[in-house]
């Protein structure tokens, strides 16, 4: 895990995941909550690299609000997926604070790759082939 700031209103942590150029979809969850304070939020976000660094794409949630000053936010689930676009090989996933103040707690945050559409039907197209090969040797 990093820590990075928000330009001195507000802060996130990060951690980076090396994967394969798959066109996977990633889903980021975390649990999380606002002390009462000043208004503030919360929100998770996933970035995606090349092999250069460079950011292919991200996707950040809504920032979720205090309803009103001291007043917190409870304890709840968020999340937020994206498919890879080509070329990635790293996915950043993010958990951030926006605000005046506060703390922001997360907990139980994981990051988790849904394979991609192209290899499901690949994986798919092979069990037919199977299938259909072990009928024909039963039936000859």
């Amino acid at each position: 895990m990093a820590i990075g700031n928000a330009g001195g209103y507000g802060a996130f942590i990060w951690q980076d995941v090396a994967v394969a150029d798959d066109g996977s979809t990633y889903t980021l969850s975390a649990d999380a909550m606002l002390d009462p304070w000043w208004l503030n939020s919360l929100y998770i976000k996933l970035e995606f690299y090349d092999a250069g660094e460079n950011l292919l794409g991200e996707l950040e949630s809504p920032h979720f609000s205090q309803p009103d000053y001291d007043e917190g936010l409870p304890l709840a689930n968020y999340s937020v997926s994206a498919t890879a676009p080509a070329g990635t090989v790293t996915v950043r996933s993010m958990l951030g604070t926006y605000g005046e103040g506060g703390t922001a707690r997360f907990d139980n945050a994981v990051l988790v790759p849904e394979p991609g559409s192209v290899g499901l039907l690949l994986l798919g197209s092979a069990v037919l082939v199977g299938h259909r090969a072990r009928r024909r040797r039963a039936l000859a």
